[in-house]
């Protein structure tokens, strides 16, 4: 009940842009607590053609070149640690070191 409300949470305090996240962000750990399988920004609408759920629908950009799609708390989290570590290097270690390329899932090209 407490996440319920903090996921709905109306008050004139909080700016816009504060209250959209705090709703995002705890929609999202409500949602982790009652199926703890699903990832981040998990969205149970389904696909009118295929019938499957859209599932996560979480992307990051990675600089201007592509986007990777997070779809499990493990790649949101370490992904925030590499950036916050490597901080304005994570691109150049991202393409050019092997460690730091295995660690996160594969980067998909923007079109």
């Amino acid at each position: 009940h407490t996440l319920e409300s903090l996921a709905n949470l109306s008050t004139r305090r909080l700016s816009k842009k504060d209250k959209k996240s705090l709703h995002t962000n705890f929609a999202d750990i409500l949602n982790s607590v009652a199926n703890p399988t699903r990832g981040p920004r998990y969205q149970n609408a389904v696909n009118q053609e295929t019938g499957k759920r859209y599932g996560s629908r979480m992307t990051v950009r990675i600089h201007k070149a592509g986007e990777m799609r997070i779809d499990r708390w493990w790649k949101l989290h370490r992904l925030k640690a590499l950036r916050r570590v490597l901080q304005g290097g994570f691109v150049n270690h991202y393409e050019h070191n092997e460690v730091v390329f295995d660690s996160l899932p594969i980067m998909i090209a923007r079109k």
